[in-house]
């Protein structure tokens, strides 16, 4: 699909259709073109949104079997779970066991998680690294990311919308 017009957003922002648009949406994308769709900017509810993120998730994962594809949008979308059975399934047992872990409350975890965030940073996985960036409770790291390496405002705003706790 092409650029979608700023009047679109404009409207959509106005809607009170966001579901029956973000069900529009999910058929359209393909690879990096739901960031044309900018519902960061016009989804109200963080449940919706994270009800799109797992959405994106399924249908980038679909596209490759690749669960790095749609590690981000799993993780946004408070899925680790299902992330960790994609993993599984594609045989990568480590990275399966490791998204099972309690990063809330295990400081250890989270550390593990930054480092390995780096270390996908050096392989240019941006996507992978900002989740367990996210995981790893460096969200600003994670905005960071997509704002510098990406040039992609739409993730960042994405990240910083649904990464940061539920009550802070």
């Amino acid at each position: 699909g092409g650029l979608i017009p700023s009047v679109a957003v404009a409207l959509a922002m106005h809607s009170d259709c966001h579901t029956a648009l973000l069900e529009h949406a999910i058929p359209l994308v393909d690879d990096e073109s739901w960031v044309q769709y900018k519902a960061a900017m016009w989804v109200g509810s963080r449940e919706e949104l994270r009800a799109y993120c797992e959405a994106l998730g399924r249908k980038m994962y679909q596209r490759a079997r690749n669960p790095w594809d749609a590690a981000l949008f799993f993780v946004l979308a408070k899925k680790t779970t299902a992330l960790s059975q994609l993993f599984k399934a594609n045989d990568d047992p480590k990275v399966a066991s490791f998204l099972l872990r309690n990063f809330a409350s295990d400081e250890g975890s989270r550390l593990a998680a930054r480092k390995n965030a780096f270390a996908l940073m050096g392989k240019h996985r941006y996507g992978g690294a900002a989740a367990f960036f996210i995981l790893g409770g460096s969200i600003k790291e994670a905005v960071d990311l997509f704002i510098y390496n990406e040039r992609n405002l739409d993730a960042a705003l994405l990240i910083a919308r649904l990464a940061v706790p539920d009550n802070p």
